[in-house]
């Protein structure tokens, strides 16, 4: 019984987050548990991005809050960014009181689950800890089966969902469903009497190939034992921090037992640099290319591109290519006829002229980020690498190229891999140009972003203590492990 696991005055508030996009069934998740808590004396913090909460509203209608529980609302904004400092009091306050066995928070559509997680990570204003007084204990998504194909090929925005003030609208329905999956450690198969046998078949692998350590349970109303969603002790905050579960087992060899229903998985791997404008005309032929660089790097961005004014968190801008949703089906249907149906990438990649720094890519279903990512080690003196086993390393180096390399993990559903190898290949630069007097003019014709110059400062200690600690914060690489270095406008 649930029940038996009450909280004695000794232990921490256990915390289940419920993610998923609106409409999903996180709220009908919410109400199942009320009325089948077993006992337990729940808090329930409900969040809502609109002024009037629908969602607690619903709740409290149902009559599931008994007198001596609780039903917190927070409204105009959403608990992963605006109002996470709210969160983090609220939460607080119910842990303090010592009057509930459970806290179960329901996050808004287009909330992130891992800053939400990161809330009980982060000291308040007073240096206080949340995980001090409560114990983050299950990160629950709900996955609407009938829309899960739709949504995943998706090239709209938050921003084109939701409105123009939504906090991260740049962020595409694809990439914020990709993260809310990868992050789970229970997901929720929902509404699976809207589609065929096979269907829940095929998507049930689909979300243990993208998530292999969640568990995938699937469902119609949102009705699961309350057992797979409170008390599980499934959430680890170390584990979660590191990569997908699906690159770890891509990176221990791990053969999916999903083969049967044609979703598969493989790594890319390539030691030449991509031909900057083969490469380019590569992505725009299959997605919608969003590119992201440091606000001001790109001044003169090509007059066929779009460069949004809006500049996220971090100081970073982003440059999209105009694609209509006719066209964006156009690219789809060329790369699930050529290619297979590509669900999903991550991955770094190096491009010709680009050798100090690598580029990030992630692909979620119609749309293809990329950005600048961390300076390749090779472009590193070792003596400043820093927090690395240096052995490690140098197991991705060869005598050529250094680490600098092409390594993208795919994930889809009868994928070609073999014509999609062959594609990149294409797109790689080959000895006869590597060697050639006109890479220079290959590189000087680079269609991409411009990406930050790698620049390495010697800072010597007779240099003012609090400057050189400003100057470092300033300059210091936004990304990767800490390596001693300086970027001029990372």
């Amino acid at each position: 019984m649930v029940a038996d696991k009450r909280k004695k005055k000794s232990q921490k508030l256990p915390v289940t987050v419920l993610s998923g996009f609106l409409g999903s069934g996180k709220t009908t998740l919410l109400r199942h548990v009320l009325h089948n808590k077993q006992g337990l004396r729940c808090a329930v913090i409900v969040n809502d991005m609109a002024e009037l909460n629908i969602d607690a509203t619903l709740v409290k209608s149902d009559s599931v809050i008994q007198t001596e529980e609780r039903l917190v609302e927070m409204q105009n904004g959403c608990i992963c960014c605006t109002l996470r400092e709210d969160l983090l009091i609220e939460v607080r306050q119910l842990a303090e009181s010592n009057r509930f066995d459970y806290l179960i928070v329901e996050s808004t559509g287009i909330g992130e689950p891992q800053q939400v997680a990161e809330t009980f990570e982060i000291p308040g204003d007073d240096d206080f800890l949340l995980k001090d007084v409560s114990k983050l204990d299950t990160m629950v998504t709900v996955v609407d089966a009938a829309n899960l194909r739709a949504n995943l090929a998706s090239i709209q925005t938050l921003a084109e969902r939701d409105g123009e003030d939504v906090a991260g609208g740049e962020r595409t329905v694809a990439d914020l469903l990709l993260d809310q999956i990868e992050f789970a450690n229970v997901i929720l198969l929902n509404k699976i009497d809207l589609i065929t046998r096979e269907e829940v078949q095929k998507f049930t692998s689909l979300l243990k190939t993208l998530n292999p350590d969640a568990k995938v349970l699937p469902c119609a109303e949102s009705i699961v034992p309350i057992q797979e969603v409170l008390n599980t002790g499934l959430f680890d905050m170390e584990l979660a921090a590191k990569s997908p579960g699906w690159l770890k087992s891509l990176a221990e060899e791990h053969t999916p037992e999903t083969l049967e229903y044609g979703i598969s998985s493989f790594i890319y791997k390539a030691r030449r640099p991509f031909h900057p404008k083969r490469l380019w005309d590569f992505i725009n032929s299959l997605w919608a290319l969003h590119e992201m660089s440091p606000a001001g790097e790109d001044e003169d961005a090509s007059p066929d591109t779009e460069l949004n004014n809006a500049t996220s968190e971090g100081g970073f801008e982003m440059r999209t290519q105009p694609v209509s949703e006719t066209e964006a089906e156009s690219k789809q249907t060329a790369l699930h006829s050529k290619y297979g149906q590509v669900l999903r990438s991550k991955g770094f990649f190096w491009i010709a002229g680009r050798d100090e720094v690598h580029g990030e890519w992630s692909t979620a279903g119609a749309v293809l980020r990329c950005s600048p990512g961390s300076p390749w080690f090779a472009a590193i003196p070792e003596e400043l690498w820093g927090g690395v086993d240096a052995d490690v390393v140098k197991r991705d180096f060869n005598a050529e190229t250094g680490d600098r390399r092409q390594e993208i993990v795919f994930i889809g559903i009868d994928v070609k891999k073999e014509a999609l190898v062959a594609a990149l290949d294409m797109c790689l630069c080959t000895e006869k140009e590597l060697k050639c007097k006109n890479m220079k003019k290959i590189v000087q014709n680079d269609p991409f972003m411009k990406w930050p110059e790698l620049e390495i400062v010697e800072v010597t200690e007779s240099e003012d203590s609090d400057e050189s600690m400003e100057s470092e914060e300033e300059e210091e690489v936004k990304k990767g492990p800490a390596r001693n270095t300086r970027s001029k406008r990372y």
